[in-house]
């Protein structure tokens, strides 16, 4: 996730667009879930939800970490939580 930030950090100094998104987070999530759907890896499934909601654990989990930091191990809860919730689609 840092390396998400400091990209979108990069990109927005770059086009002196800090109040617009440089990125579309659920885009990468779907693509990334029609490519396991594509090499059997995932049950066929609305991407775009399943993206949506692994973008709200992903939000929910900052705002966790923003609260708990230091003693908060967002990566670890991130592969955790979604993992968990990822399960529920393999095949």
């Amino acid at each position: 996730m840092r390396t998400v930030y400091r990209i979108f950090i990069e990109r927005s100094q770059a086009s002196n667009t800090t109040s617009q998104v440089c990125f579309n987070m659920p885009d990468i999530f779907t693509n990334l879930y029609n490519l396991g759907v594509s090499r059997g890896e995932f049950k066929p499934a609305n991407a775009d939800e399943i993206a949506m909601n692994i973008t709200t654990i992903l939000v929910g989990l900052t705002y966790e970490w923003c609260l708990y930091h230091p003693n908060y191990s967002f990566t670890e809860r991130a592969r955790k939580l979604v993992a968990e919730y990822m399960n529920g689609f393999k095949i």
